[in-house]
């Protein structure tokens, strides 16, 4: 993976642009509770699951959230060196893309015919609206790049170079799974990449290796084996015909997110018939949506038009990814089969067993599906080039909008600091990136039945921010005391986070869009009487 002089420059400029957009970034959406874990690592790092990290309704111990905890160690490790600073933090997390940008810039060197169309794979990839917004200090990033490591070595792994390209990909795999367990699905493309020759199988046992070997810590940490404990994708209160309807919800908005974040399919032009197909289907389905929208569920209730548009938009487009992904595949090609086998297996996975569907679960079957599509379509380069143009605007552009979002809550979080020195005492109500903020600006974290308010105490809840209810008896001790919104000014074009959008957990179908709602709307509640007794509050704890 020696890169010309050329494409290493072009690496290098691409991974420059993306860790720019990231550095310096507020603290957000699940960023906190990976900075919780990564403290208590630092207090305990041959315990790290025995912690407490308060990110649902009440306080929990570690080992109940999903992920493993290698990349928490990265920045566990980053943290120590740098007193805390989450600069270093996202350089860390930087440090993880590069081998996986690199790597997959030399698949597609190895698999297209140009250094333009590579370069424009790249693009397509690492720095559209899939990647570039998505990065903060989640397990996602690192994820994705030591996915494209193992594809690369397993589509390069010829010749004299087979076997050790291989133990490449069942290390990349096996470390892949300690990151984020979404990577096991792409183990069995060992066993499809063996089918004609079985000595090929051997990586598999490596990357199951490194999962024997967390396990094993697992058990001596804190009794249990983590992997085995994840849930069903929240399916599992469900009847079967819930989780059919569920299941096929879920697939739907896949797509959709799919053809939000896809644009390899554009660059090949659509025929005669493929426009008459989407431009009619796109008329049936918008009119559909707006007889939901008009006496459906009341959350679509009142939906402005621009995002019914777009959804329609988003959904045909990943249609078409799927359609472009069918025709591309050659049965009897063995890099063929490898791409097209990574897209299927990252997505059965992805809708049968997360909890919801999020903008970074359609951005793992990004690499392979781009690299397959190119790999089989007569590409003009002028169209080529002014799609990674427009995928890279689009991606810079629901960056910065997210980037300002993520700054409302570390403003917030200063002001109600400077607000909560001449008011009564401040609690907080809120995960995500607020949360981090929230705790150091002297607030305490309101923990439902548990936490004692007194008349006086403030208590700040922002919207649009995953947070826990009020107990219905403090409900009743608390009147609104003051409310302020964050207006979006210029980043209403392209919102990651409102009302009707969500990038983190796609909200009615929507991961990005327009929207003139505010920023954030931030309610300051005053609390009037006692509404739980100390004395008993403690006495129930024990």
């Amino acid at each position: 993976m020696i890169p010309r002089r050329d494409d290493a420059a072009f690496v290098g400029l691409a991974w420059a642009l993306a860790t720019a957009v990231n550095v310096g970034k507020a603290v957000h959406v699940d960023d906190a509770a990976h900075l919780a874990i990564a403290e208590h690592i630092l207090a305990d790092p041959l315990h790290p699951m025995r912690g407490m990290v308060f990110w649902g309704t009440h306080p929990e111990p570690i080992h109940a959230l999903n992920q493993p905890h290698l990349f928490f160690y990265v920045l566990a490790g980053a943290l120590a060196i740098s007193g805390g600073s989450i600069v270093v933090a996202h350089l860390a997390l930087a440090l993880t893309v590069l081998p996986g940008m690199a790597a997959f810039h030399a698949t597609a060197r190895h698999l297209l015919r140009s250094p333009i169309e590579a370069r424009v794979a790249t693009t397509l990839v690492f720095l559209g609206p899939g990647f570039l917004p998505g990065q903060n200090l989640m397990c996602d990033a690192p994820l994705v790049s030591l996915i494209c490591v193992a594809l690369w070595a397993l589509v390069t792994a010829e010749g004299e170079r087979t076997r050790s390209r291989l133990v490449i990909a069942g290390v990349a795999l096996g470390l892949a799974c300690l990151v984020k367990y979404t990577a096991i699905a792409v183990l069995p493309l060992f066993l499809i990449d063996a089918r004609r020759d079985r000595s090929r199988a051997f990586p598999i046992a490596i990357a199951l290796a490194f999962l024997g070997a967390y396990a094993a810590f697992n058990l001596y940490d804190y009794g249990g084996v983590h992997v085995l404990e994840r849930h069903p994708g929240g399916v599992g209160d469900f009847g079967v015909l819930e989780r059919v309807g569920v299941t096929f919800a879920r697939a739907a908005l896949f797509v959709l997110t799919l053809g939000a974040i896809a644009f390899a399919p554009w660059i090949v032009p659509p025929s005669r018939r493929e426009w008459i197909a989407l431009a009619s289907s796109f008329v049936v389905l918008v009119i559909a949506t707006r007889v939901v929208a008009a006496v459906g569920p009341i959350e679509m209730r009142d939906e402005p038009w621009a995002v019914t548009l777009l959804r329609t938009a988003f959904f045909l487009s990943g249609v078409l990814a799927l359609v472009r992904l069918s025709r591309s595949v050659e049965l009897v090609d063995r890099i063929d089969v490898l791409l097209a086998s990574a897209v299927v297996l990252v997505s059965v996975f992805v809708v049968v067993l997360s909890p919801f569907v999020a903008v970074r679960h359609a951005l793992l079957v990004l690499p392979p599906l781009t690299l397959l599509v190119l790999r089989h379509a007569a590409i003009s380069q002028t169209r080529a080039i002014s799609v990674a143009i427009v995928a890279a605007i689009l991606g810079l552009t629901v960056a910065t909008t997210d980037r300002v979002q993520a700054g409302v809550y570390r403003e917030a979080g200063q002001r109600y600091r400077e607000r909560s020195a001449t008011s009564g005492h401040g609690w907080f109500v809120g995960h995500w990136g607020w949360q981090w903020y929230a705790s150091r600006a002297g607030l305490d974290a309101y923990d439902p039945g548990v936490s004692v308010l007194a008349p006086g105490d403030v208590v700040i809840r922002p919207s649009w921010v995953d947070a826990q209810a009020f107990d219905s008896r403090d409900e009743a001790c608390l009147v609104v005391d003051d409310e302020t919104e964050v207006p979006a000014g210029a980043t209403a074009i392209a919102r990651t986070i409102t009302s009707r959008s969500g990038y983190y957990a796609v909200w009615q179908g929507l991961p990005y869009g327009p929207s003139d709602e505010p920023l954030a709307r931030f309610t300051t509640y005053r609390v009037t009487c006692f509404a739980l007794d100390r004395a008993s509050v403690q006495s129930s704890s024990r």
